[in-house]
């Protein structure tokens, strides 16, 4: 799997341990047996699965009897496992960065005047921090009277740690043909 970040490494002297194993809950210690730096816990039920510890929390609710299967085929599709985070859980942030560089494009790419004059406002705008948030972002656009605007957010930073810990702990799964216990 490729994640645009990828952090599993950062696991790589971690061991596993199976603290619960029923068919209907797996409950997984994640961590450095001499280091308690980036330990988790994962709980895996039929409709949740919970990350937390040292690398944040993180819930991801794929549905009724969509359990450790779920997990281990859904992992690989990090933009269709992180569409079941739950929404009061931000999992993206405006980058301002990001949306400079975007209004930065369309202005090079636009061959009218007036389209290249509003988005010029727009990047000061943002620049200056007056358009700190997507929020803001889309009042700026709207109010240059410009339709459509761009979904400039990107995935914050901690959500691909907390994903490469959950590829990673699916990869030992797989490594150690880790089942259920009947």
């Amino acid at each position: 799997m490729k994640l645009e970040v990828d952090h599993r490494s950062r696991f790589k002297n971690h061991k596993v341990k199976v603290i619960l194993n029923t068919p209907q809950v797996q409950a997984f210690e994640c961590g450095e047996p001499e280091d308690i730096n980036l330990m988790f816990r994962v709980i895996i039920s039929d409709n949740c699965i919970s990350l937390n510890g040292d690398i944040d929390e993180l819930m991801i609710c794929p549905g009724y009897r969509r359990g450790i299967g779920w997990f281990r085929g859904s992992v690989n599709s990090h933009d269709y496992f992180l569409s079941k985070v739950p929404r009061n859980i931000e999992t993206m942030v405006f980058n301002q960065e990001e949306a400079i560089k975007y209004m930065d494009r369309l202005i090079e790419q636009e061959e009218e005047k007036d389209y290249k004059e509003r988005y010029q406002v727009i990047r000061e705008e943002i620049e200056n921090e007056n358009v700190y948030d997507l929020s803001s972002f889309y009042s700026e656009w709207h109010g240059q009277s410009l339709d459509d605007p761009p979904d400039i957010e990107v995935r914050k930073p901690r959500i691909w740690l907390q994903l490469s810990a959950l590829v990673w702990l699916a990869d030992w799964m797989d490594k150690t043909d880790f089942t259920v216990e009947k």
